[in-house]
């Protein structure tokens, strides 16, 4: 996740997010132990991510676009993504207090972001990170058996796209709530 943070830093000028209190990108650095999840960490101890939205487009092939400035008018599910970046207290919420939570976590996958209308959150997946590029989940929480131990259905994640970082080349960003 080193190439996420490095992404993120090219365009530090554009974020409109806020930077994270120490305390708690502290507390995330306890629960995220891994080397693979330093970038993330940095990310939030270093920019302002956290609750920033992050709008893009996928096209039919799986490559992330800039969104256009009709984004959102006519909704299309699929293709078009807005992603509200989660704090890191938040994180830690999802991966220690919340049963499903636990469960994505267990099986791989560390949130990130939320849908800012509501739903379903935005992970990375954490047996990919290690590669160069860092590939985009959403998981339907909905599918996720609470008794599974760690294991989730192939119908509750979905790829987005293969590479967050060239998403993050892309996206507009804007401030959160």
């Amino acid at each position: 996740m080193k190439s996420v943070f490095e992404s993120l830093v090219r365009r530090r000028s554009e974020l409109r997010g806020q930077i994270a209190a120490s305390k708690d990108v502290d507390a995330l650095a306890v629960q995220l132990t891994d080397v693979a999840f330093s970038g993330i960490v940095e990310a939030y101890r270093a920019l302002p991510v956290s609750w920033m939205n992050m709008d893009f487009v996928v096209d039919d092939h799986g490559n992330a676009q800039s969104p256009g400035p009709d984004f959102m008018e006519d909704y299309d599910p699929g293709r078009e993504y807005s992603i509200l970046w989660m704090t890191p207290a938040h994180i830690i919420e999802d991966i220690v207090r919340r049963p499903r939570g636990r469960i994505v976590y267990a099986a791989g996958f560390l949130p990130f972001g939320m849908c800012p209308m509501g739903g379903d959150g935005y992970y990375l997946r954490f047996s990919e990170v290690s590669s160069r590029l860092t590939p985009l989940y959403r998981v339907y929480l909905d599918w996720v058996d609470p008794r599974s131990e760690g294991r989730l259905l192939p119908e509750a994640q979905k790829l987005v796209c293969q590479s967050f970082e060239s998403v993050i080349g892309v996206a507009r960003f804007e401030a959160g709530p």
